[in-house]
């Protein structure tokens, strides 16, 4: 896990203010990545790096996903303070509870983010696209950048991981193996493929979330997938 930003954004109802500079809200974007499948989980956090911020989320990452047995961040002070000193509450498939306080982690040495690899390559793609659409500097309200990154979290999921075959007793079935299939309902026949909005309606704060999302796509789909395609380990058949 790993973080990025400053993203900048705004207070609905005070603007005027915002454009002035006396209420200008910076928030940081949380990045989570299973080592195993690749699979992210994007989180805003608001009003700086605090243990309180962290907490929540953290909080939100662990009703969306589960609690991660061992976590590899960097050395942020309260960030390690979340994962040092925290309680959580846990239910087996059993039924019975558990207590446990703190979460194994690793930190990356310091200058030594390479170490952590696998989050600095996921982060690079979404900040380059984020830069070269241009929505990293615009100003979104708190919740409209929490939308973008689920938008954003959704179509880095969608990347394929490689091939899964299904063998039946009379045909075989060739199907793209993507993060997303092992999230529940994320890869059904009605999953989204875009923003839910409204059309032909007023100008409002979803409005500027869409425009947004559109233009981070954009670049995702033009400058970023091609490079996939050129990923050749995906088509050799070796032996393990």
């Amino acid at each position: 896990m790993d973080a990025f930003g400053p993203l900048k954004a705004y207070v609905p109802g005070y603007g005027k203010d915002t454009r002035r500079g006396s209420k200008i809200v910076e928030l940081q974007m949380l990045v989570f990545c299973c080592v195993a499948t690749g699979m992210v989980n994007c989180q805003i956090v608001e009003g700086g790096k605090s243990t309180g911020n962290y907490l929540e989320a953290f909080n939100r990452f662990f009703m969306e996903a589960a609690v991660p047995k061992v976590v590899f961040p960097d050395k942020d002070g309260s960030l390690l303070k979340c994962l040092t000193e925290g309680k959580i509450d846990l239910i087996k498939p059993d039924g019975t509870l558990a207590r446990e306080r703190g979460i194994e982690f690793e930190t990356c040495p310091s200058q030594g983010h390479s170490a952590h690899g696998k989050i600095e390559a996921k982060i690079k793609a979404i900040q380059e696209c984020m830069e070269r659409s241009g929505i990293k500097n615009q100003r979104i309200h708190a919740m409209g950048w929490q939308t973008i990154a689920k938008a954003v979290e959704h179509d880095v999921n969608n990347l394929p991981l490689g091939y899964l075959l299904h063998q039946g007793e009379n045909s075989q079935l060739l199907s793209v193996l993507r993060p997303n299939f092992l999230k529940l309902n994320t890869a059904s026949e009605r999953a989204p493929t875009r923003v839910f909005d409204v059309p032909h309606r007023p100008k409002d704060l979803m409005s500027d979330v869409t425009e947004m999302y559109n233009l981070w796509y954009r670049i995702w789909c033009s400058e970023y997938v091609p490079i996939i395609v050129k990923r050749q380990i995906w088509h050799n058949e070796e032996e393990s």
